[in-house]
């Protein structure tokens, strides 16, 4: 199991975690991880923001009403996450998949949306634990 960097909080952490646990990673695929768990981080504290704010909009310079610029980044930073992830190009071999060879330069079948989602879940969930 590779260390689990420290620069990560509880989520990335756990994600960071779950995911070397259960692949071998080459270092490019690595950095990658590690960058979508600070991404995952980021939109935990974005999502805490979001939904502390009394109202999704606000008043832009000119008097119209915008969206409030955490709702924006909330997004940006959530596609950011799913993006990166999916460059992973990993699969647990559910829903019919085969299981892709986990060797550098090998062709994989990217992560399905549940998968990206059972494993944010656990990570959210370890997280929480470890608070």
């Amino acid at each position: 199991m590779t260390e689990i960097p420290k620069t990560l909080g509880p989520d990335g952490g756990a994600l960071y975690k779950d995911v070397t646990e259960e692949y071998e990673l080459g270092p490019h695929e690595l950095a990658i991880l590690e960058t979508a768990c600070h991404e995952l981080d980021l939109v935990r504290r974005l999502e805490a923001e979001v939904s502390q704010l009394e109202s999704l909009r606000v008043k832009g310079s000119q008097g119209q009403w915008v969206s409030a610029p955490e709702v924006s980044e909330y997004r940006q930073h959530s596609l950011a996450f799913a993006s990166l992830i999916s460059r992973l190009k990993i699969t647990d071999g559910s829903e019919n998949q085969a299981p892709a060879p986990r060797t550098v330069g090998a062709v994989a079948m990217p992560m399905s949306r549940s998968e990206v989602a059972r494993l944010g879940g656990r990570a959210k969930a370890r997280g929480k634990r470890n608070a």
